[in-house]
């Protein structure tokens, strides 16, 4: 294996970091001890910049690439979230149709006739009834649910030594 860059991001299939490199866990470092990193990245992930610097925390985190210009996709920037609780205010405007047709379906099938008068049906209701109260009634009651892709969990480790790259 080659020498890494000094901030190199790895993914290991191991439950510690390999010797050289730290686990992207958002813990803090000395500016002091590690100046050729800190050189690198800065206080861009938290430290107070001027003895401290922090590592990237990757822990239950997708990288995103860097887009010029977009705040929320700045060099350290995050976000996201595992879960989600929908609610009328985070929706987005929308209609669910429903569809009935006045004479027998053509079809036993409830597309496009949902509410059609069916010949031999269980219940004969009045033609002047509307029978489909709550039919679209609220569900979920603003539960949480997931928003994650599948995935596999791997440690993510950042070089603290290295090659110091140069910029193109």
């Amino acid at each position: 294996m080659s020498d890494p860059f000094i901030g190199e991001l790895r993914l290991f299939a191991l439950p510690f970091a390999p010797s050289g490199w730290a686990a992207c866990d958002g813990q803090v470092l000395e500016i002091a001890r590690n100046e050729a990193l800190y050189s690198l990245i800065g206080a861009t992930f938290g430290g107070d910049g001027k003895t401290t610097f922090a590592l990237p925390d990757m822990r239950g985190r997708m990288p995103i690439g860097v887009e010029a210009g977009a705040a929320h996709l700045a060099l350290g920037a995050r976000g996201g979230a595992e879960r989600v609780a929908l609610s009328v205010e985070t929706m987005a405007p929308h209609r669910h149709g429903l569809r009935a047709a006045p004479a027998a379906p053509a079809v036993v099938a409830p597309t496009d006739a949902a509410f059609a008068p069916l010949a031999g049906g269980y219940v004969s209701a009045p033609s002047s009834a509307v029978a489909i109260a709550g039919a679209l009634a609220e569900e979920g009651a603003g539960a949480a649910h997931d928003t994650m892709q599948p995935f596999a969990v791997l440690q993510v480790c950042i070089a603290l030594g290295g090659l110091y790259p140069a910029q193109a």
